[in-house]
């Protein structure tokens, strides 16, 4: 699955799907990014917005039912929203490049979330293939 961002360069901006005011109504709500139409915060929670109704697409129960979920993003404009679906459970696997899966992994251990309940850190592990890299959640 894509991973959009929430902001004009996101393809429903360029597709006519959303508006520069849409996506201000969007930041408001605290949206990180979407993925099939329906936007979602740094929880992974969908933001209860207008756009909830428009689209026609899995809702994130029935997507968190799939077994193996596969997100393929890259760029720095894109870690909040990567961020988001990894603790949502929205992806179990991202695959990305090098830069990337190194800064989404810098921002979630600057976070408060970056600790498990126990107090481990919560960690990924990165598998290196030629230009991309695959992300996959763990708990150490």
């Amino acid at each position: 699955m894509g991973v959009g961002p929430t902001d004009v360069d996101s393809l429903l901006y360029r597709s006519g799907y959303v508006s520069e005011s849409d996506f201000a109504q969007l930041k408001a709500s605290h949206a990180v990014g979407s993925i099939f139409g329906r936007f979602y915060d740094l929880n992974g929670r969908e933001c209860d917005t207008e756009f909830r109704e428009r689209a026609i697409a899995l809702t994130f129960d029935d997507l968190r039912k799939i077994p193996e979920r596969i997100a393929l993003t890259m760029g720095a404009h894109r870690i909040q929203a990567i961020l988001g679906l990894l603790y949502g459970e929205l992806i179990t696997t991202l695959v990305t490049d090098s830069d990337t899966a190194i800064a989404v992994l810098e921002e979630h251990y600057s976070l408060p979330g970056g600790r498990s309940e126990n107090g481990n850190r919560k960690s990924a592990t990165v598998e290196r293939h030629d230009q991309s890299s695959i992300l996959r959640k763990e708990e150490v």
